[in-house]
């Protein structure tokens, strides 16, 4: 291999890495989130969730296009709106009970 060669390698591998090490972050991200929601502490799921959904931005730009995550954000916006939901109805529940 001459110089030239590994040099244009190099510049095609270091992107499609990062976008991987993004995108594994953001895995990482979203089942901590699943095991913070089965503690029911929703807003330290809610950050989790929303931290995944910008990392999985991040993989995709920093992937060089060549990392499709369309599919797995909307799944994972879907998720963060659920568990904002969650979160305001369980404060709803959770509210003290007016005493006559």
């Amino acid at each position: 291999m001459q110089l030239d060669e590994v040099s244009l390698n190099y510049q095609r591998w270091v992107p499609i890495v990062a976008g991987k090490q993004a995108l594994m972050h953001a895995y990482s991200e979203y089942h901590q989130a699943l095991v913070c929601r089965s503690g029911k502490e929703y807003g330290q799921e809610i950050a989790r969730l929303d931290h995944a959904v910008s990392l999985l931005q991040a993989a995709e730009t920093r992937g060089g296009g060549l990392l499709k995550t369309k599919q797995l954000a909307g799944k994972y916006h879907k998720e963060l709106t659920a568990a904002k939901k969650d979160n305001e109805l369980n404060t709803v529940i959770s509210s003290p009970k007016y005493r006559t």
